[in-house]
């Protein structure tokens, strides 16, 4: 379950640079929000509530099979929830003009993504932290 959590994470980092960058030019070239922009921040979103279930599964399996309930491990889903909630603020202005809806999308996001930065980087082992060491190669 660390594993598909763990590379799953990497998926939400990139696809969402990707949707930060085409919402960063949306929003400095005064674009039409379209329909495109809309589906890509949908799925950036959806994929994120994946993640961070994923996440929530791993962090309750685990810690009643484990009792590992460590400080650094709540710290991680607690911040992780915040992001959530940051990048689902983007919600709040759907129906704003383009522009506004293109600053406050991108806003939201990179705020969600600079928080899962942090948050990762908390954990022992930080964002090195990819693949348990059982499946690390020698």
């Amino acid at each position: 379950m660390l594993l598909i959590h763990s590379v799953v994470r990497w998926g939400v980092v990139i696809f969402g640079l990707v949707v930060l960058g085409r919402l960063l030019m949306g929003w400095l070239q005064r674009r039409d929000f379209t329909a495109l922009d809309a589906r890509l921040s949908r799925w950036f979103t959806t994929l994120f509530d994946i993640q961070i279930l994923i996440g929530i599964v791993y962090l309750v399996w685990s810690g009643v099979a484990d009792v590992n309930w460590s400080r650094y491990r709540l710290e991680h889903a607690f911040l992780m929830l915040v992001a959530l909630g940051a990048v689902h603020l983007s919600m709040r202005w759907r129906k704003a003009g383009d522009l506004a809806r293109f600053r406050n999308t991108f806003v939201s996001f990179a705020a969600g993504l600079l928080i899962v930065l942090v948050g990762v980087a908390l954990l022992p082992g930080g964002w090195a932290r990819t693949f348990p060491p059982a499946f690390m190669l020698p």
